[in-house]
């Protein structure tokens, strides 16, 4: 199955560290955020696709990238 035309992508990374995952992307990586609420905190990848990093309460990361 395809996606509609108009669809947009949308990558999501889960966290058990907010405030360290803000730090990451937006400080480390340099991803510019485009907004901060109770649901994610979303990212501009720089190609129209965006990142949303959301809480998981108890989540632990794997030994793989997640986003490449």
């Amino acid at each position: 199955m395809a996606l509609p035309s108009g669809a947009q992508t949308c990558c999501f990374i889960l966290t058990a560290d907010r405030a360290g995952a803000r730090a990451f992307y937006g400080g480390v990586l340099g991803l510019r955020v485009l907004s901060d609420d109770t649901h994610a905190i979303t990212c501009d990848t720089g190609n129209g696709t965006p990142l949303r990093l959301t809480d998981h309460a108890g989540y632990a990361a794997g030994p793989r990238t997640v986003l490449g």
